[in-house]
């Protein structure tokens, strides 16, 4: 899968892990995913997974949305982050893209991917 799009979901919920994936499945995208939900395999997998694409849940166990955000423009700036959740306010959402993520999507429109 040498051409393939590297992307690094940070989810802590299976079911979501299963919803995002088949949403990408049905884009028919060729990729690799690496699924991480704490923040050290997060920061591990910035730096050797390399990802093209990343999509992060606002709230994790141990970190949020925009601490995802801010690691990956120190480790692998230029990297597009979606901010992917269930509910996020207006201010959240906004802070977010201001701090730089690509854009964010509610779980339930996923097909917004």
């Amino acid at each position: 899968m040498e051409d393939a799009i590297k992307v690094l979901l940070a989810e802590d919920s299976p079911q979501d892990v299963e919803l995002i994936e088949e949403e990408l499945q049905q884009m028919r995208l060729h990729y690799r995913l690496q699924t991480v939900s704490r923040r050290a395999a997060y920061e591990a997998s910035l730096k050797d997974f390399s990802p093209d694409l990343i999509l992060s849940n606002y709230s994790l166990p141990d970190f949020d949305g925009l601490t995802a955000l801010r690691l990956a423009q120190q480790w692998v700036p230029g990297t597009p982050v979606i901010i992917v959740t269930r509910s996020l306010t207006e201010l959240i959402a906004v802070d977010c893209l201001k701090a730089g993520a690509l854009d964010y999507v509610i779980k339930e429109h996923l097909e917004r991917l």
